[in-house]
């Protein structure tokens, strides 16, 4: 049995996010460390910096209709820089990178085929290290509908 459609996204969107390559037309090389995992897992190790997490946080129900749902995964993308003199300017490299990389993604054709793709409300909250803190970062939250199947 292949994956669920949640986790195809996921694994999409893991893609286009290790696609940010200077050499690609991005500020940064970031997309060389991409992890996938829980939040407090992820941060309580070493993390090669800078790097992005990629967190689905929900799978949800949507609109409902006979034979068909409307499904919403919701992921949390964190790009997480070491916050050492000027972390701000490559804090700001690496968001504009996630932007370009998820609005590439959201407006081509994907496999599996996705309804909507959009930005949270919370889109690019910057988390400034609290004193003593060593990481500072930036957190995207998308929801990604699709139709299932039922």
């Amino acid at each position: 049995m292949s994956q669920p459609t949640s986790a195809q996204i996921a694994d999409a969107i893991a893609e286009a996010l290790r696609g940010i390559r200077r050499a690609n037309g991005y500020y940064t090389d970031v997309g060389a460390s991409v992890l996938r995992g829980r939040a407090d897992v992820l941060m309580a190790r070493d993390l090669p910096l800078p790097c992005v997490l990629l967190i689905t946080e929900s799978v949800g129900v949507g609109t409902i209709r006979p034979g068909l749902v409307q499904r919403i995964v919701t992921l949390a993308v964190i790009g997480v820089v070491a916050a050492d003199d000027g972390y701000e300017q490559l804090m700001a490299a690496v968001d504009a990178d996630i932007v370009a990389a998820l609005a590439r993604f959201a407006t081509q054709p994907a496999t599996p085929p996705t309804l909507h793709v959009a930005f949270g409300e919370e889109a690019g909250a910057i988390e400034h290290p609290e004193q003593g803190r060593a990481l500072a970062a930036v957190t995207h939250r998308i929801a990604v509908k699709y139709a299932q199947s039922v």
